[in-house]
């Protein structure tokens, strides 16, 4: 005798696969675009090896080297807001929760540049010590270290927009829609076909890399300008000006990153002589990569420092719970860090004040415990510039 079925399952249940099923045949549907649909995304790998042969001796390498490591914030950062992003998303679509739908597509864009931007900015500055710290060694010598960190860095600014082109294909896929995805791809993919022989003799490996990164650009600026036609605006309000301001912030950290990884290597011999003469090549990459991490980091370390020490002094007069205290410590010098673009944005736009009308009154005793009130009438007691 067979074993008895599961629990539930009622006797006599037979199996039989149906193609006429309807959800199958929705599914093939959903599924065709996905698998006829040719995509610069999926392709670039392979653009990479068939141009750059194209390119000269070594050119398939180098690009193949600086191509690996662009992958990583990729990886990190792009396929993974991408893929924790989709069950949400297609959740809220199947509700028809288009509000709710916009607000974590948008928060999603927001959240994924917020990390992005700087991991992106820092990358480039140590591309060169990063490349010679992992690969550099045996037949992939110093000289060719140095011919593969611009190709590196070209290829780093793709990163945005491979986190913009991730997130709002998986938006498209929750709103079951694999088509647009599909044929934007297709469509930017061959126009771009023609164009890399042209590049490839005018500009060899750089050409590729270039190009690669601005058919990227394309294509993320193509599909969002669909989703935009079709379901409004609601996903990217206020990317534009995120995106001023992290660059905008990470622009000092990031030019001081450049100087220290292009400036130290000619003067640590000189300052530690012993120490740097006995390093391998790895680990003198490795130290650069560290000092130009801490010297990136260097503004908001400063005004860190700054915020711990007012948390500090000034605990029992701010009036917010511990976890709110240690947290704001943190994010204060991002806030003093937007005095940047602010700064710039007053010098080329015309600024108006507005007035900001108070409607409620509360008295000191209404604001928080007792000693906070006390606090307040002591420190007002002596000159009349302590209150």
């Amino acid at each position: 005798s067979g074993s008895p079925l599961p629990e539930g399952i009622p006797a006599g249940l037979r199996l039989r696969f149906n193609l006429r099923h309807p959800l199958l045949k929705r599914l093939l549907l959903l599924a065709l675009p996905l698998m006829l649909g040719v995509s610069i995304v999926a392709m670039d790998e392979q653009f990479v090896r068939i141009f750059g042969s194209m390119a000269g001796e070594g050119a398939v390498s180098l690009l193949s080297y600086a191509r690996r490591i662009m992958l990583v914030p990729v990886g990190v950062v792009a396929q993974a807001a991408g893929v924790a992003s989709f069950p949400f998303l297609a959740a809220l679509a199947a509700r028809g929760d288009d509000a709710g739908f916009d607000k974590t597509l948008g928060t999603a864009l927001r959240g994924s540049m917020l990390v992005v931007i700087p991991l992106t900015a820092y990358m480039m500055a140590v591309a060169l010590p990063t490349l010679g710290f992992i690969f550099e060694g045996g037949r992939f010598s110093a000289e060719e270290t140095i011919l593969a960190a611009p190709l590196l860095q070209i290829l780093l600014l793709s990163v945005p927009f491979w986190v913009v082109q991730q997130v709002i294909g998986r938006a498209f896929y929750a709103r079951q829609n694999t088509l647009t995805p599909a044929i934007v791809g297709t469509v930017a993919t061959l126009a771009a076909l023609p164009v890399y022989p042209l590049a490839v003799k005018l500009w060899g490996a750089f050409g590729v890399a270039m190009l690669t990164t601005l058919c990227l650009f394309v294509y993320t600026l193509a599909l969002s300008w669909f989703w935009i036609r079709k379901h409004g605006t609601g996903a990217f309000d206020g990317m534009g000006h995120l995106l001023l301001k992290g660059f905008l912030l990470v622009l000092p950290g990031t030019l001081l990153a450049f100087f220290a990884v292009y400036g130290l290597p000619g003067r640590l011999p000189l300052w530690f002589p012993s120490l740097y003469a006995y390093l391998p090549a790895a680990m003198r990459h490795a130290a650069i990569c560290g000092i130009a991490g801490v010297i990136f980091a260097v503004p908001y370390l400063l005004l860190l420092l700054v915020g711990i020490i007012t948390t500090a002094t000034q605990w029992h007069r701010i009036r917010a719970t511990a976890f709110k205290k240690v947290l704001y410590t943190f994010t204060f010098p991002l806030f003093m860090l937007t005095y940047i673009p602010i700064s710039i944005a007053a010098l080329v736009r015309k600024v108006e004040w507005k007035p900001i009308y108070h409607t409620a009154a509360k008295k000191l005793n209404e604001l928080g415990k007792t000693k906070y009130a006390l606090v307040e009438q002591d420190t007002c007691q002596g000159s009349p510039f302590d209150c």
